[in-house]
């Protein structure tokens, strides 16, 4: 399988409501490593990479679970970095 990496940026009620923790909890369902971090902005931004499909199905499973508080969703694909060895929280 490709390794892959996307940054997706969050907009909407998307802090203040468990996404971040949401993320997390998601995220040990799949093998992916990153992080997922509240931005000033009052979005949030997620991290993860992995093979392509468990990245896409972390994505999908957040964007499902959040959909009544999601605005706006903007996906960039990004080089895989060895950097990442788990998933969290970024503060």
């Amino acid at each position: 399988m490709k390794k892959i990496a996307k940054r997706v940026t969050f907009t909407g009620r998307v802090q203040g409501v468990g996404f971040r923790y949401s993320c997390l909890r998601s995220s040990q369902g799949f093998s992916v490593s990153g992080y997922v971090k509240n931005l000033p902005s009052g979005a949030v931004e997620l991290f993860a990479q992995g093979n392509d499909f468990e990245v896409n199905s972390l994505i999908e499973d957040i964007s499902d679970y959040f959909k009544s508080y999601i605005r706006e969703k903007k996906v960039i694909t990004l080089p895989y970095s060895p950097l990442y060895h788990d998933f969290r929280i970024a503060y």
